[in-house]
């Protein structure tokens, strides 16, 4: 396979990187909680277990770096408060893998201090644990630890078991992106991985190293270049370190970064791993890679990867020419303690599986099916690999400080397998490879386009969380479409670009980051006594981290669209950006204007405006939903005149001036985020449905809306779009007239939300009153009664397909008085 192009390379502002930040992502009711000095392979890791111990029910996993974190037990509340309530339905016990934590008195009130914080109970893993195959997480004597524990909010309960649920159904397959953008160049040198992005890191200075978490594994590549082939799915029972871009010559920055990562993976055993050398390298280059391949343990091939055919999950996949084989595991009874789906390999044992999120066999010669090799035990300290302040990342952990969670025995060493990642959530998907990709709470990521094949650990896009200094205020956000008279906002003189972290404060934060145990709480059932492992070495303490001051939060400046006619430039711009695509989408254009002659437009650009909205309408690429998402985040896409010529495209379009609806989710009181009175801004287009017979499974309400000046877009959909779709503007303001309760209905395998929001449009230039109703308002109110008595008089209609889902069923609606109004 040939390297894709990246286009035209633009010369971006650098932003700045993580620091001492805890990154929560969100994947329906799972959550994977990380630190931002966590080096590629330990999150790496982290992913895979949570890969294959995704099971639909709600989990928690905290990586070694985030569990040793201050601020742990605070996001931890949150954290576990939303996993509860993504669940469907909603759960009332949340699974929690957390390393770290034994039998002791201080973690057993630590659980049911958190319990009782978040209303729910608690399952922990009472010791190490690692993954089977079928997807569950075991937690056992054969591995050192007691089982899952119960915590109620009033104790600690009894054993539930040695491990987790599996899945009850398969995911659903997704794709990965078929196109990155160009990289931003760190602004000063680092000397060890600097985190960017949730799965993102840089070394390096002007030859920049960039190491991205792909499906296959870990991929080492120059900045601005990355392999086609490296996002395609491999063996299932082998992981993949690919390092250069197949037709390129190899940096000697990328064989320093292999020196580095063959460092970091001796303290955590990887057991085999293949090393594919994609880019052109040197004699030389090739017998220091050898070496080092050879001190690791790891198997090196040369070439372009050989990719699964890919198939439904039903079938059989064979296992390409290339994998590693192993020897057949010694035939060792599996003792009493042993889980019943993983028999053992050796004493003391759990063997590994493949990633939980691909549920087909793999068969080749000497060996069984499903069957995993031997690996040892390993109990490595638990380091802090967090940033000092005085400077970059230290380059050697240090042991915990003893304030923090007491530092236990890290899970056992386990062969990583090829990780088929959650692809709804690529980091780079929805722009640069910057931190822009982690948006505020409750902003949703888009789903994939359509590419390279992989498979989905969820079906839903994950919400990513970034908790860094406390903030008590939401992050302000100015109103991205103000009056004409306005003046435009000023840019910042110092400090990040629009595209840097929007840091969200822990509004539920008890006092010393954990909540507080009552006394006397009852301590852990004692435990068996573990089989033997590797001694560990004395943890040595140090003085506790000082706990700086907080830092102002950081605005979101949405991106500005100009609600007026694209200009020529603009789009012959769009048009060269388009490249061969766009001819395609000409012809869905004209096919439209054949159907519609009430479009037909002979002004110059009538034609590529339109193009844009076409693209907007599409499935993959910068489609609604990943464009939305960019927008949210205060990013442009860096499709050229795309904007300007979508703007202008939707102003050509007939106007929808009646009741349109769309849905939502929450996390919080609907009060919190729709207070009646306030005027929500919303900094992205809005997609609703002109009919109200419509429903999003899992929705938790419905905003019904009077519409003024709402776009038709359904005119240029596909044929076989179902939604008679129309769109608000971005920059577009909604006022809250009320909240209104009532049972919920249900019909064709769909249910109404209890709740319903009922707001109107407040044209641009009109005052909008926050003390009560007005005229208009009232007037509105009683159009969107009738509205609403209409929707719940009908038999709703589900909604399944994945991207109308995403369009009709986003995060909360707009921004509330110059803040970020989600929940």
């Amino acid at each position: 396979m040939g390297r894709l192009s990246l286009g035209r390379v633009r010369r971006l502002i650098p932003v700045p990187g993580l620091a001492d930040d805890l990154i929560v992502e969100h994947y329906g009711a799972g959550a994977l909680l990380t630190h931002s000095a966590d080096p590629p392979y330990v999150y790496w890791r982290t992913l895979s277990t949570a890969a294959a111990g995704a099971a639909g029910k709600p989990l928690v996993l905290v990586s070694p770096g985030a569990a040793a974190h201050a601020r742990t037990g605070s996001v931890l509340v949150s954290a576990v408060r939303e996993a509860a309530l993504a669940a469907r339905p909603r759960a009332d016990r949340v699974w929690l893998g957390h390393p770290g934590l034994d039998g002791a008195e201080q973690a057993t009130a630590r659980l049911t201090s958190l319990s009782r914080a978040c209303g729910v109970d608690i399952i922990a893993a009472d010791g190490p644990f690692t993954f089977l195959d079928g997807g569950g997480l075991y937690a056992g004597p054969a591995i050192g630890a007691s089982g899952w524990r119960l915590f109620h909010p009033d104790g600690p309960g009894g054993l539930v078991g040695y491990r987790t649920p599996t899945a009850e159904r398969q995911p659903q397959p997704l794709s990965w992106p078929d196109g990155r953008p160009d990289d931003r160049m760190p602004s000063a040198f680092v000397t060890g991985w600097q985190r960017r992005d949730t799965r993102l890191w840089w070394l390096g200075e002007e030859g920049a190293v960039v190491a991205e978490v792909v499906p296959t594994g870990i991929l080492l590549r120059p900045r601005g270049l990355y392999t086609s082939d490296a996002l395609v799915a491999l063996d299932p029972l082998s992981s993949t370190v690919t390092v250069g871009t197949e037709g390129l010559p190899v940096p000697e920055a990328l064989v320093a970064a292999m020196r580095r990562l063959v460092a970091e993976t001796a303290a955590e055993p990887s057991g085999t791993l293949l090393l594919r050398v994609a880019g052109d390298a040197t004699a030389a280059q090739r017998r220091i890679i050898a070496g080092l391949a050879e001190e690791a343990g790891w198997k090196v091939e040369d070439g372009a990867a050989q990719a699964l055919p890919r198939t439904p999950a039903s079938r059989r996949i064979p296992a390409p020419s290339h994998a590693p084989s192993f020897p057949p595991p010694p035939a060792v009874p599996a003792g009493p303690e042993a889980p019943a789906s993983a028999p053992m390999t050796a004493p003391n044992v759990v063997p590994p599986t493949r990633a939980g999120t691909i549920r087909v066999p793999v068969s080749r010669p000497g060996r069984e099916s499903g069957l995993t090799p031997p690996t040892t035990d390993v109990t490595p300290l638990v380091t802090d690999s967090r940033r000092s302040a005085a400077g970059p990342p230290r380059s050697a952990p240090e042991p915990l400080p003893p304030a923090t969670w007491p530092p236990v025995a890290a899970p056992p060493a386990t062969a990583p397998p090829a990780i088929w990642l959650p692809v709804t959530a690529p980091p780079r998907a929805a722009g640069p490879e910057t931190p822009a990709g982690l948006e505020p709470r409750s902003v949703r990521r888009e789903p994939a386009a359509a590419g390279y094949g992989s498979v989905a650990m969820f079906p839903v896009a994950p919400v990513v969380t970034v908790f860094g200094p406390s903030a008590d205020e939401p992050v302000p956000v100015p109103d991205s479409r103000a009056d004409a008279a306005a003046p435009p906002a000023p840019e910042p003189s110092t400090g990040p670009s629009p595209a840097a972290f929007a840091r969200v404060a822990n509004r539920a934060e008890p006092a010393g980051g954990w909540p507080q145990a009552e006394p006397g709480a009852v301590p852990h059932p004692p435990r068996p006594a573990p089989s033997p492992v590797v001694p560990q070495a004395p943890v040595v303490p140090r003085a506790p981290v000082v706990p700086q001051a907080p830092a102002a939060p950081v605005s979101v400046v949405p991106v500005r669209m100009e609600d007026r006619a694209s200009t020529a430039a603009e789009q012959r711009e769009f048009v060269a950006a388009l490249g061969p695509a766009y001819t395609e989408t000409l012809g869905a254009v004209n096919a439209a204007l054949s159907t519609w002659p009430a479009l037909r437009d002979d002004s110059p650009g009538a034609r590529a405006d339109y193009a844009a909205v076409c693209v907007y309408l599409g499935r993959g690429g910068w489609g609604a939903v990943r464009l939305n998402a960019a927008l949210r985040a205060g990013r442009a896409p860096d499709l050229d005149g795309y904007l300007p010529c979508l703007v202008s495209g939707m102003r050509r379009l007939p106007r929808h001036r009646r009741a349109v609806l769309c849905q939502a989710r929450l996390v919080g009181p609907v009060e919190r985020s729709y207070p009646v009175g306030a005027v929500l801004t919303e900094p992205a287009f809005r997609s609703a449905s002109a009919r109200l017979d419509v429903a999003v499974p899992g929705a938790d309400l419905d905003l019904l809306i009077w519409s003024r000046s709402a776009l038709q877009t359904s005119v240029l959909a596909p044929p076989d779009r179902l939604l008679d779709e129309a769109t608000f503007l971005g920059g577009t303001r909604f006022k809250v007239l009320e909240v209104r309760r009532s049972e919920p209905g249900s019909g064709d395998g769909a249910t109404l939300p209890p709740t319903a929001v009922l707001l109107r449009e407040v044209l641009p230039g009109e005052r909008a009153g926050s003390n009560g109703l007005d005229e208009a308002d009232r007037v509105a109110l009683g159009r969107l009664t009738r509205a609403l008595a209409q929707r719940q008089g009908q038999d709703p209609h589900a909604v399944e397909d994945v991207d109308l889902v995403e369009r009709l069923a986003g995060p909360a609606l707009g921004i509330a008085g110059a803040a970020v109004a989600y929940p």
